[in-house]
């Protein structure tokens, strides 16, 4: 049996995005990332402290969310997991995502 990163060394960011003004709306995105947030922090699944998970929802800008992931990857000794729920497309003139 493989061992689990120590919980205690490492971080995890969840982002999603839910609302959308062009797309179509995601209602189930809002309830995931709380429901992960849950599972990865009860400690019969991995027991990540609940300092040690963050969540943004709804985030207003890219610049928000990168600031957060580095300030958590610059914390993790140990994982480092970020997690996106959205639509996902890229932008046809710079394939960014």
């Amino acid at each position: 049996m493989g061992l689990l990163s120590d919980p205690e060394r490492s971080e995890a960011v969840l982002i999603g995005v839910h609302d959308y003004t062009t797309l179509e709306n995601l209602p189930a995105v809002a309830q995931n990332l709380e429901g992960l947030r849950a599972a990865l922090t009860d400690p019969e699944v991995w027991g990540l402290p609940d300092t040690a998970c963050t969540v943004i929802s709804q985030p207003r800008s890219i610049g928000d969310v990168l600031d957060i992931v580095r300030e958590k990857a610059r914390r993790a000794e140990d994982t480092l997991l970020v997690y996106y729920a959205g639509h996902g497309l890229t932008d046809p003139h710079t394939d960014e995502l």
